[in-house]
């Protein structure tokens, strides 16, 4: 959107963007530092609300417009409960402000225009004209013949405002994605790939080409529906799921509404291309058919999302915080009164809680405390330097609690603890130890298992998107057709080949691969869970990895080199950049946590390393 903005420079309107970059990210430079200053501030929804949660009103200076785009985020079980506590926040801070909400996707607006004290502008109808098709199919390959003839003619289209069609097409995996932009391509439909794993630049790049019409086809996942902002005349649903998920009614009329661009098309196509009985998980009971039907048919789920205390309390000390400030002039600390906290209660959508219980909590666990009687009789309640660092984290408040015991007790409560195997434990695996090739880099121990803020920050945000090289999965892939295997490292696959239940199909392998297992079990899968391999512990042995060839100042290609080569798996550098800078963040909170706790000797070396670790990442 910032690219969009950058032209008002000519009118002599600062533009200013907030969002979650990375410092990672070689092509980007924030060119605005002064958000007082700025005429446009624009930023999503968390880089916004952490500039008031820290700094309040002085943050931004004066806004007399406040707009809000997608506010049918609201509902969104992991992001909603910070925009309505965002939105509250920004009502009690600006109430003259002129404030906009903008969807294509609200189920109730009406619900949402009243509590928001708002007018209601409400368009029923399309400015692009939209044909919906449900087309059935045989199977995946003729899924694949469908959508090349359809992106092909699409694509020899011309609209009246001379625009080429060009087709999107949505699909329920990268691997998929990868592999169907082959063989669009392949097939003289010019495709790309476009997926969360992709590197800021590589995403910048498949925009530039499809908004200059240099390609055909984008193949992109539904989880990335909502940052996807390419002008197409078609749509094509290759898989009506999201990941394991069914999508729902309204992620399909969001992606839906991706077809058709006024003043660029004529009229746009939503194609949905349906096997009937398949199903892409084995938690899916209904079929694909069945959930084709109920998104054409069916309603948006209600905007309110279902009553969640430790969220909601979440937000109301982000609220406080955002409040509470140190006032030199009466040296003591200053924050809302209660009726200051009743507005904010009644601004919040989602606000089916007691005031008073959610006061008597954050007090009860330290987040907040009470001041003096002012003179007025009013009493105020403020942060104290532990409320406002678990503020400005964004952990809910049950987070926040397990991260102080676990530092004060200098013990990881977030998981179990690790150990090195036996040789008992490498037999099982029916190859020899010493066939193993030694590396440079070898280090089967978690260098960090014994610094407890480390490995909370490893397990506040596990990384799930490991994936098998080709080459292997391809070997250990089920032979049935009804088998579904997983690409993924950390999945039932890999698991089963570990387990001594896969003796026999042990037998089979290749002795490269059965060194390979050795491998992992020595360097990976090394604890005494009663479930391993089925454990948290793998995971955090290669995040653990990861976090100790950066701080020796590898860089990301070398750290994905080490990770291939080493344990023969793959990790998109769009997701390690990801990846790292959320343990940036999660060190950086708990640093901050610590520092407001009375630790012991050991726990406080241990919170203090962190801060050394921050600077080894950053540089």
């Amino acid at each position: 959107r910032y690219e969009e903005y950058k032209g008002l420079y000519n009118y002599g309107i600062n533009s200013l963007l907030r969002v979650g970059r990375s410092f990672l990210e070689k092509d980007y430079h924030e060119e605005v530092t002064d958000l007082v200053n700025a005429d446009l501030v624009i930023g999503t929804y968390e880089a916004i609300d952490i500039h008031l949660r820290s700094k309040g009103r002085r943050a931004f200076g004066e806004i007399h417009t406040v707009v809000i785009d997608e506010v049918q985020m609201l509902n969104d079980e992991d992001r909603g409960w910070v925009l309505d506590g965002l939105i509250a926040r920004l009502r009690f801070l600006y109430p003259t402000a002129q404030y906009l909400f903008l969807s294509a996707t609200v189920s109730d607006p009406r619900l949402l225009a009243d509590h928001y004290s708002c007018r209601l502008i409400e368009f029923k109808g399309r400015p692009v004209p939209v044909e919906r098709h449900l087309i059935l199919t045989l199977n995946e390959f003729d899924k694949k013949k469908i959508m090349l003839k359809l992106a092909y003619k699409e694509f020899l289209l011309k609209s009246s405002f001379n625009y080429k069609g060009q087709t999107l097409i949505f699909t329920n995996s990268r691997k998929k994605c990868h592999s169907l932009a082959e063989f669009l391509s392949k097939n003289s439909v010019y495709s790309q790939a476009y997926h969360g794993g992709l590197t800021l630049s590589e995403r910048r790049k498949v925009e530039f080409l499809f908004s200059n019409q240099k390609i055909s086809t984008v193949v992109t996942t539904a989880a990335l529906a909502a940052g996807v902002d390419f002008p197409a005349s078609q749509v094509i649903f290759e898989s009506l799921a999201m990941g394991i998920e069914w999508i729902s009614v309204a992620e399909f009329e969001q992606m839906s509404g991706r077809a058709g661009r006024y003043k660029k098309h004529d009229r746009a196509k939503v194609v949905i291309l349906c096997e009937p009985g398949k199903t892409y998980h084995g938690g899916q009971i209904e079929p694909e058919e069945k959930i084709a039907m109920s998104v054409l048919k069916g309603k948006i789920e209600p905007i309110v999302l279902e009553p969640n205390e430790d969220r909601m309390y979440t937000e109301l000390l982000a609220f406080i915080s955002m409040l509470s400030n140190k006032n030199l002039a009466r040296s003591s600390n200053s924050g809302p009164n209660h009726n200051e906290l009743i507005k904010f209660h009644e601004n919040m959508l989602n606000n089916d809680f007691f005031l008073k219980s959610g006061l008597n909590y954050l007090t009860k666990n330290n987040f907040v405390e009470y001041g003096t009687m002012r003179p007025n009789g009013t009493i105020e309640i403020y942060a104290t330097r532990y409320g406002k660092a678990c503020a400005q984290s964004f952990y809910t408040l049950k987070k926040c609690i397990k991260i102080r015991e676990s530092l004060e007790t200098n013990e990881d409560l977030f998981n179990e603890a690790m150990f090195v195997p036996t040789s008992e434990d490498l037999e099982d695996l029916d190859a020899p130890a010493d066939n193993i090739k030694g590396d440079k880099d070898d280090a089967p121990l978690n260098t960090f298992q014994d610094n407890v803020p480390v490995m909370i920050a490893l397990e506040l945000n596990p990384f799930k998107n490991i994936y098998l090289n080709k080459s292997i999965s391809k070997e250990i892939k089920p032979k049935s057709r009804k088998s579904k295997g997983s690409t993924l490292f950390f999945s039932n696959s890999t698991y089963f080949l570990l387990s001594a239940e896969s003796l026999g199909k042990k037998r089979s392998l290749s002795n490269k691969m059965k060194n390979l297992l050795i491998i992992w079990t020595k360097e990976i899968f090394n604890c005494r869970c009663e479930n391993r391999p089925d454990c948290n512990c793998g995971r955090r042995n290669v995040e653990a990895k990861i976090i100790e060839l950066k701080s020796q100042g590898r860089n990301l290609f070398e750290i994905s080199k080490f990770l291939h080569r080493r344990w023969k798996i793959k990790i998109y550098m769009g997701d390690l950049i990801d990846y790292i800078d959320t343990v940036l963040h999660n060190l950086r909170s708990i640093y901050k946590i610590g520092r407001t706790l009375k630790l012991s000797k050991s726990s406080r070396e241990n919170v203090d390393y962190v801060y050394d670790l921050i600077y080894l990442l950053e540089h």
